[in-house]
């Protein structure tokens, strides 16, 4: 079986923060080598990718695993600095307060856009990239019926009453969003039940939102508009794998295999479909997605 958990137990000595534009994040780590952040998306935290650190940790690298900004324990931020400008700059931040000169980053949904947006900005610092469950659909795409129903939680987070549906029944939206996501894997309680305790904690849940909302809010910073635009035009001018699952929402895996993604990309691109998988990938499939990722990061480029 490819399927993992994600709730072992961490010693003192494996957790760890830095300060990244007065937001502090907090991490776990594991190994040492050649460092890899490797960023949850939502709704999630940093557990979920201990599986795939361990493998890191066990091929020689220093994997770490970040919570993201607004998710316990990292600190919170405006509604305005959850841009993806920003949490590039997290990464950023990371990779100085851990006493390297540059990364390998790994990221899932949200984490994957943190990634890019840090591979675009500070491609010197970013060795290669690996994003999973992302895609770039081309502007046919985006007016497309099947893809819109795939995102329709874009648009209902946008909703005042968001926070009271997340929130109902402790957080049951959550667990059926995770089964929704990945509808043919039995996802794991204690998976569940770990994502439930961080969005209980106070603020995670405005801060996920934000997320989604911070699009529709103008960043104050002006310096901060031209770093957005960049991320928007791209391209990723490092090497970059991208890995997506056969069964996750409607319409994106088209997205994914599309027109859309390559001209984003000026480096070496590889997209590799996962069948059977869906949205979480990297914990259906563990065994698999993480040899690709090993795979990837050992080879000469």
């Amino acid at each position: 079986m490819s399927h993992a958990t994600c709730s072992p137990a961490l010693t003192d000595g494996m957790r760890g923060a830095v300060d990244a534009d007065d937001v502090e994040i907090h991490y776990l780590k594991r190994g040492s080598g050649p460092l890899v952040i490797c960023s949850h998306g939502f709704p999630d935290n940093a557990f979920t990718f201990l599986p795939l650190v361990d493998a890191l940790a066990e091929a020689g690298f220093t994997a770490v695993a970040p919570y993201l900004r607004g998710y316990a324990p990292s600190g919170a931020a405006p509604v305005d600095q959850y841009h993806t400008c920003y949490m590039a700059g997290d990464l950023i931040a990371l990779i100085d307060g851990l006493g390297f000169e540059h990364a390998i980053l790994v990221g899932h949904d949200w984490g994957a856009q943190a990634s890019i947006a840090a591979s675009i900005l500070f491609p010197e610092r970013v060795t290669k990239l690996v994003a999973l469950g992302w895609s770039r659909p081309d502007a046919a795409q985006r007016l497309h019926y099947e893809y819109l129903k795939g995102i329709w939680h874009t648009f209902f987070f946008q909703s005042p009453s968001a926070e009271q549906v997340l929130a109902h029944d402790d957080f049951a939206f959550i667990e059926a969003w995770w089964r929704d996501a990945s509808r043919n894997w039995d996802v794991p309680r204690d998976t569940i039940e770990s994502v439930k305790r961080t969005f209980r904690q106070p603020g995670v849940l405005e801060a996920a939102l934000a997320q989604y909302r911070c699009r529709h809010v103008p960043l104050r910073d002006p310096r901060r508009h031209a770093e957005q635009a960049r991320i928007a035009a791209g391209p990723v001018p490092v090497p970059t794998l991208l890995m997506h699952g056969t069964h996750d929402r409607e319409g994106r895996l088209d997205a994914f295999v599309g027109d859309g993604v390559p001209g984003y990309f000026s480096a070496a691109l590889t997209r590799k479909v996962v069948e059977g998988a869906g949205h979480f990938l990297h914990l259906e499939k563990a065994a698999e997605v993480n040899r690709s990722i090993i795979d990837f990061i050992l080879a000469q480029s």
